[in-house]
C-alpha cells in the first residue's frame, strides 16, 4: 500500500449567523491525520478544487516541471537580467489575455494582438 501518499478530501459547509453559507475544503494526510492544506471560498467549484488538490503521482509531477521549465525558459520576464528570455513585447493595447498552465496552477497573462 502507497501509505505515503495517500490522502482524503472534503468539504464542510459553514453558516453564519446572518445567512451566509462559506465552504472549508480540507486535504489530510491519512497517514498522520493531519491537515495539510485548507482554504475557504463562497463558491466552490471545479477549478476552486483543481488548483487546490495535491499532486499524485511521479508522472504527474514530471509532467508539471517540464511544463513549468518550458514556461519559465520562455514567456517568464527576468526583469532584473535585461528582460531575459528577449521576448518582444508586441503591443500596448489590445485585451489582456489568460492562459493556464501547469493544470491551473498558475497563470500566465499576455496581450492579444490589436
Amino acid at each position: 500500500m502507497h501509505w505515503n501518499s495517500l490522502f482524503a478530501m472534503d468539504f464542510m459547509a459553514i453558516d453564519t449567523l446572518f445567512g451566509k453559507r462559506f465552504y472549508l475544503l480540507l486535504i489530510m494526510e491519512l497517514k498522520t491525520r493531519r491537515i495539510v492544506r485548507y482554504d475557504l471560498t463562497e463558491n466552490p467549484c471545479r477549478e476552486f478544487v483543481k488548483q487546490r488538490i495535491a499532486l499524485f503521482s511521479e508522472k504527474q509531477v514530471r509532467k508539471i516541471v517540464k511544463e513549468y521549465v518550458v514556461y519559465y525558459n520562455n514567456q517568464r520576464p527576468h526583469q532584473a537580467i535585461n528582460r531575459i528570455p528577449a521576448a518582444d513585447i508586441k503591443s500596448s493595447i489590445g485585451s489582456i489575455k489568460k492562459q493556464q498552465i501547469l493544470g491551473g496552477l498558475h497563470s500566465h497573462y499576455y496581450r492579444s494582438s490589436a
